[in-house]
């Protein structure tokens, strides 16, 4: 930081040289542990060559704050639905969630990309959608996470709007294994946030849900 060259002859017009002579060195160890360095070129006031401040920032260890959540919280008003403070008791709760499959579920997901992360899920209010492989391990860890879920925000799954998609490539038989494991029900399509997810390509008619009720609020 600061001016581009350290030295200068003093000179005026053709004559003038300016030069980046002065450097600071530090060994190798001293860039690992001190990534917070900052060097400064400062100005020059009656030397030829500008002073140099090096200022070594230590690294602030960040401690993890554990959340604890309160049963008596549940007796706010802030917990029913259309109260100011719900979204955000919605946002503390779902943390808990996000925060279990950090621990438990970091396998659990799928990638959009080689390179990307995992996406585990996706909630929009009372809404979760979890992305999962199909086999036994994997699903008995989302149920885990699950119930560790609903036993601590004290949420409850409704089994009857729930339900679990496969893909083709899965045999019946092995289907009908992994269901037991969720005890929720097969489906070849469903919707989430008003938009159908199915195993199949998507037509016009599929749209149209969407497609009459943005026109309502429009009024088209």
């Amino acid at each position: 930081m600061g001016p581009k060259y350290t030295w200068c002859n003093n000179k005026n017009g053709g004559g003038r040289i300016l030069e980046r002579l002065d450097r600071c060195l530090i060994n190798s160890m001293a860039l690992i542990h001190l990534q917070t360095t900052v060097l400064k070129h400062l100005a020059r006031i009656a030397s030829d060559d500008c002073p140099i401040s090096i200022k070594i920032l230590a690294n602030k260890v960040s401690k993890k704050k554990e959340f604890t959540f309160e049963d008596i919280w549940l007796t706010y008003k802030a917990s029913q639905q259309g109260c100011p403070l719900s979204p955000f008791m919605f946002i503390m709760c779902s943390q808990l969630l996000t925060e279990e499959f950090g621990n438990i579920g970091k396998n659990i997901g799928i990638k959009i990309n080689p390179n990307a992360s995992i996406i585990s899920h996706l909630m929009y209010a009372d809404d979760i959608l979890i992305f999962s492989k199909a086999n036994k391990i994997c699903l008995k860890k989302v149920n885990k996470i699950l119930k560790n879920y609903c036993s601590w925000t004290g949420q409850k799954i409704n089994y009857k709007k729930s339900a679990v998609l496969f893909s083709k490539l899965m045999k019946r038989r092995e289907c009908k294994g992994l269901i037991k494991v969720l005890n929720i029900n097969m489906v070849k399509e469903m919707e989430y946030l008003g938009v159908k997810i199915a195993l199949r390509r998507l037509v016009k008619s599929d749209f149209y849900k969407i497609i009459v009720k943005t026109a309502a609020k429009i009024n088209i």
